[in-house]
């Protein structure tokens, strides 16, 4: 299970820094005092310091410093955000919803139709294009429940037209420029990754 960190703000999310001990250490320790009023003088400090830290505790999780069981609550606080036993388990399994599929400018970058006019020029597609632009199709189709033969035609078109609406385009211009590009892309896809399809 993944652990919960919690971030705390402000003093509460900074270490003490050893030169405050230092600090201290050195304004305590007098020849005239003795090293054992030396060592009370520092446990006074970190008590002070540490009640000062625990009371910015109980403001960050909303428990009233008065209340008579304010430690208790802190302790459940505390216990609920650091102990995995104190929370429940995320939920296992398929996420009822499936994810929205990407816009195809994320799937295939700057691939796009070859301009007409720059004959003998092949555009490089990746291994990751292809295997982005599988795995948004194969999205679509159990999103949208596309089964069968036209299955991969209409989850391009809906990719397409979610693409040129996003984009402010015309829906129909944009399909009929690129769905027959998008479809040899798939072909190739599929042939290079059989599995993904």
């Amino acid at each position: 299970m993944a652990r919960k960190t919690v971030k705390y703000t402000g003093r509460l999310g900074k270490p003490m820094l050893r030169s405050e001990l230092d600090a201290v250490s050195a304004a305590a320790l007098t020849p005239a005092r003795g090293l054992g009023a030396h060592d009370a003088a520092i446990a006074k400090w970190l008590a002070n310091r540490e009640h000062a830290l625990l009371l910015e505790l109980l403001t960050y999780y909303n428990i009233a410093p008065d209340d008579n069981l304010k430690w208790f609550q802190l302790a459940q606080k505390l216990a609920s955000a650091h102990v995995p036993a104190f929370r429940f388990a995320s939920r296992v399994g398929r996420p009822r919803k499936i994810k929205k599929a990407q816009s195809l400018a994320d799937i295939l970058d700057s691939i796009q139709p070859k301009p007409k006019g720059k004959l003998g020029r092949k555009q490089k597609y990746t291994e990751g294009h292809y295997r982005q632009l599988l795995k948004s199709v194969r999205e679509v189709c159990l999103a949208e429940g596309f089964k069968g033969h036209g299955a991969v035609t209409k989850a391009l078109t809906k990719l397409i037209s979610d693409d040129a609406r996003r984009n402010g385009l015309s829906v129909s211009q944009e399909i009929r420029k690129t769905l027959n590009f998008f479809r040899r892309r798939y072909s190739e896809a599929k042939k290079k990754f059989p599995e993904l399809a």
